[in-house]
């Protein structure tokens, strides 16, 4: 009984690839993927402009289409000097996180020392 469900099962898958085969190449490429809302307001050419590539896949193409503009190098001139601004900037944050370890120095510091005091 094994034997023959084999057979049938091998016949069957047999006869679904030679219908496959047959099929003419153009058939399965004219399918239209879109909801029915959108096939009744669409056009009977928007079938053939489908793209079902995702948006990113898209845009990468269309960059690698169009022509890229070499790009400008601009000369920078090394600056001449000390940038008095940037070093009060970087003295002032320093002085500000100082100021901030200080003060939790001194809060866990006075915690302790109080909670020990107490027993």
């Amino acid at each position: 009984m094994t034997s023959h469900r084999t057979t049938r099962t091998g016949l069957g898958l047999a006869a679904a690839l030679a219908l496959a085969a047959a099929a003419p190449a153009g058939a399965f490429a004219a399918q239209d993927l879109r909801s029915p809302d959108t096939r009744d307001g669409g056009s009977p050419t928007a079938l053939t402009q489908q793209d079902l590539r995702s948006p990113d896949s898209r845009d990468v193409a269309n960059r690698a289409q169009r022509p890229v503009a070499p790009a400008r190098v601009i000369a920078v001139s090394p600056s001449e000097g000390f940038d008095w601004g940037d070093a009060a900037i970087g003295a002032g944050g320093a002085a500000g996180l100082v100021l901030v370890l200080a003060g939790a120095g001194t809060a866990l510091t006075r915690r302790r020392i109080g909670h020990t005091a107490a027993h």
